[in-house]
């Protein structure tokens, strides 16, 4: 079998077939503009997905602030039917916002409900009965989960 060229034209037994191909460098240099298309791709997806995760966090901390005024809201509108209202613990002087208030219900001995917030701890809690021990309900506290952010 005989073989002969002539430029990228080859000829073997009479037939004519082209020979094709890419060298080393052009093979290296397509690699390399693949590679950093690749990872500027997977920056751009790994920004996106970091950016989802703080969204969906910043989402559900909305959440549940919204079911805690909620909750809230709603037991205020339940204690204050005519009844005494104590406020204790200022946010700070001449502030007409309170940490901590105490509605009395009924005749004597009165039986009172408290809502109290715990700035040191974070926490807010709801007594539905000052006079029986162990009745405090957390309705909000400090979670490794959810942290409050300016």
């Amino acid at each position: 079998m005989k073989i002969r060229e002539t430029k990228n034209l080859y000829y073997r037994d009479s037939r004519m077939f082209v020979v094709s191909g890419s060298t080393l460098m052009e093979v290296l240099i397509a690699s390399s503009i693949g590679v950093l298309v690749l990872a500027a791709l997977i920056g751009l997806m790994t920004t996106q997905v970091q950016e989802q995760r703080k969204e969906m966090v910043d989402s559900n901390l909305q959440q549940q602030a919204n079911l805690l005024e909620d909750k809230i809201t709603r037991l205020f509108r339940s204690m204050s039917a005519g009844q005494a209202v104590i406020l204790g613990n200022p946010i700070s002087a001449g502030s007409p916002s309170y940490h901590l208030i105490v509605v009395a219900r009924g005749s004597a001995p009165i039986a009172r409900e408290q809502v109290a917030f715990d700035p040191a701890t974070f926490t807010c809690a709801y007594t539905p009965s000052l006079a029986v021990p162990g009745t405090r309900q957390i309705y909000f506290g400090q979670s490794k989960l959810a942290v409050l952010r300016d």
